[in-house]
């Protein structure tokens, strides 16, 4: 198991500006209908490929797809809702995996 990064606040508010959108995003998360949920998490925080999602859920890969998509959509609009101004700001993670991960569901999020 990799060792875990630790994240690394330089000031007060941008700490809290991440434990919010950390709340946040937990919240829309928990909220997507659970197909949805089951293949945004599989995606995004196992990191694991649309093939082997299918493959693991006895799916179609279009499947997968819609479904991801139809989670991405419904996330940026839960968030757009909760935030104000711009998403990247508020993920600034420190350690490489982290950093790779908030990157992939902004720019989902951005072109969904």
């Amino acid at each position: 198991m990799p060792a875990r990064s630790r994240i690394v606040v330089s000031t007060p508010e941008e700490g809290a500006h991440r434990h919010q959108a950390g709340l946040l995003l937990h919240e829309a998360v928990s909220k997507l209908p659970e197909p949805l949920r089951l293949v945004f998490l599989l995606r995004e925080v196992e990191d694991m490929d649309i093939q082997e999602i299918a493959r693991d859920l006895h799916l179609h890969p279009i499947t997968v797809k819609t479904r991801l998509f139809r989670a991405r959509r419904r996330l940026r609009a839960a968030l757009e809702e909760s935030v104000q101004g711009g998403l990247s700001h508020l993920f600034p993670f420190e350690g490489e995996r982290c950093k790779a991960m908030a990157d992939r569901v902004i720019e989902a999020l951005r072109h969904n």
